[in-house]
């Protein structure tokens, strides 16, 4: 600006000067004035922005503080999570094993429970056949007994006088029967009118003659009632003599 004006003046020749020296000294002041102003702003500006920095340096350090902090709550929170992870997974993985031994051992007890069932059926159809066997044998041992019965009464029956005589006397003396009527022909030789007498019926066993005596002869029915033996004794009216007749009724 000082070179224009000085311009200026030269271009005023003999004319009036544009900026005389007082007014040069006013404005060389205003300058400087202006200068100094100016410095002492930016030198506030400076000291400000100085502040500002070492204040956002300030906040950027506690920043920087708080995110090595936040990284390592981060690291320690995620190494925590692993380890929280980890333990459950094997948590998970322990009760998974748990429980596949658990499946393992009630498919064992199942198997061990439908052996046992197939035992317990095996065991109940062997109690039934043994219950069989054992009725059979029972059965078996009172028919054996019963034979033996009949046995020994044959024996005692065969060692007795049971034969009758000429006069007196039976086409059979042992008479086996399964349950059909049997006869027997009864023979009584007298001149003279007689009867003839038979005793022993015990239910086992019934008689009925067929008819009279007919040429010294008459027939006599057995009439079978339960099983058993039974022992009959024929006596007359015209003399002393006897025998005797035996029934063996069983069934087949």
């Amino acid at each position: 600006m000082i070179n224009t004006a000085m311009e200026e003046e030269k271009k005023n020749d003999g004319k009036k000067p544009l900026f005389d020296r007082k007014n040069i000294k006013y404005i060389g002041i205003i300058c400087v004035t202006s200068l100094l102003m100016a410095s002492v702003i930016l030198l506030v500006q400076n000291h400000t922005l100085r502040d500002r920095l070492v204040d956002q340096e300030t906040i950027n350090e506690g920043l920087r503080s708080e995110n090595q902090e936040l990284h390592e709550e981060i690291d320690e929170y995620s190494l925590r999570s692993a380890e929280a992870d980890n333990d459950h997974q094997m948590e998970v993985q322990s009760l998974q094993n748990e429980l596949n031994k658990a499946d393992g051992t009630i498919a064992s007890l199942r198997e061990e429970i439908d052996s046992l069932m197939e035992k317990q059926n095996d065991k109940e159809e062997l109690l039934g056949d043994l219950e069989k066997a054992n009725q059979k044998l029972e059965e078996s041992e009172a028919n054996n007994e019963k034979l033996h019965g009949i046995y020994r009464e044959l024996v005692s029956f065969m060692n007795a006088e049971y034969l009758g005589s000429e006069l007196f006397n039976s086409n059979q003396y042992i008479i086996f029967t399964d349950g059909n009527e049997k006869e027997i022909t009864v023979t009584a030789k007298s001149s003279r009118e007689y009867t003839t007498t038979v005793t022993g019926n015990n239910n086992n066993i019934s008689t009925e003659w067929k008819g009279p005596f007919v040429n010294y002869q008459a027939e006599l029915k057995f009439i079978p009632q339960s099983e058993g033996v039974t022992q009959f004794t024929f006596t007359n009216s015209f003399n002393s003599d006897s025998f005797k007749v035996i029934v063996v009724y069983l069934k087949q």
